[in-house]
């Protein structure tokens, strides 16, 4: 009664159940409520950290779980897992002793690093690995964090003059998937907010 469509027809049966109060407006709110849960619910990816310690889910009275908390108690933390270290020369050329031994020198005193192994000549003379055991349980977000940022970091600046430095290893790898994830969630949600606000 009184709306404008009832003025522009002929002809009107009302069906008496209450003033229609914009019916655009309710579908409005109803898309403003949509948006504010989507993104309540997509805010907990800006906290979200992902977890790699398989290890930590299991059963802690299996043999398998003994085993590793009795390795842990009797060496440096990373012995489940040794982190690897290459040391190659940038122009294909043979290491020289002095290079290998400056450089694991460093290795030993590098950040997280509770056991360094003696170096470990290849088939190739420019390549050399040591295997580091880290202080920290290597698939903890920790040592994930250690080795991405302040591991490697010091690795490559303790690379002698005419060598590079490369880590790798179990740890490593969760490094560099770690990296992507967060490169990855930092381009989708953005682009994902875009899409949804159209």
């Amino acid at each position: 009664m009184g709306s404008q469509i009832t003025r522009e027809v002929d002809s009107v049966l009302y069906t008496r159940c209450g003033l229609e109060v914009g019916v655009a407006a309710s579908k409005t709110f109803t898309a403003q409520v949509s948006l504010l849960i989507l993104v309540a619910l997509a805010s907990g990816v800006l906290i979200y950290k992902a977890n790699y310690d398989f290890g930590a889910g299991f059963p802690q009275e299996t043999e398998s779980a003994k085993a590793a908390k009795d390795l842990q108690r009797a060496f440096a933390a990373g012995a489940l897992q040794p982190t690897e270290v290459y040391l190659t020369t940038t122009n294909g050329s043979p290491l020289t002793d002095s290079q290998v031994s400056e450089f694991a020198a460093a290795v030993a005193t590098a950040p997280g690093v509770g056991q360094a192994q003696p170096p470990v000549k290849s088939n190739d003379p420019a390549v050399v690995r040591i295997s580091v055991l880290l202080k920290l349980n290597p698939a903890t977000n920790e040592a994930i964090e250690l080795v991405r940022d302040d591991l490697r970091d010091a690795l490559h600046k303790a690379a002698p003059p005419g060598t590079k430095a490369v880590v790798g290893g179990y740890t490593a790898i969760f490094a560099d998937i770690n990296t992507a994830n967060n490169r990855d969630l930092s381009v989708i949600l953005p682009a994902a907010a875009i899409l949804i606000a159209l």
